[in-house]
């Protein structure tokens, strides 16, 4: 397990060797296996997707339900009436 986990930071490293920090990286793989693993835990009980801490617009619809990936993971909630968004492109 280490030996793999040695040779997937070693192909990460590489991957990113010419992107300036700060960026993250995602095992979609490991992502997708969690978050249906807790869906399986929780039984049939809503899931509240912290969307405040995960500031991934792909993370967070990778989340959404849909019919390959039952679950409860709410919609995220309205925005107050007089949110507007800081720079001009920001949804």
């Amino acid at each position: 397990m280490l030996h793999t986990m040695k040779s997937v930071q070693k192909q990460y490293d590489a991957a990113t060797r010419d992107i300036e920090p700060p960026f993250a990286i995602v095992d979609l793989t490991a992502f997708r296996s969690n978050a249906a693993d807790l869906v399986r835990r929780a039984n049939g009980k809503p899931i509240r997707v912290a969307s405040k801490s995960v500031r991934c617009r792909h993370l967070i619809k990778e989340l959404s339900p849909s019919p390959a990936s039952p679950g409860s993971w709410p919609t995220p909630s309205p925005k107050p009436s007089g949110w507007r968004p800081a720079h001009p492109t920001a949804p």
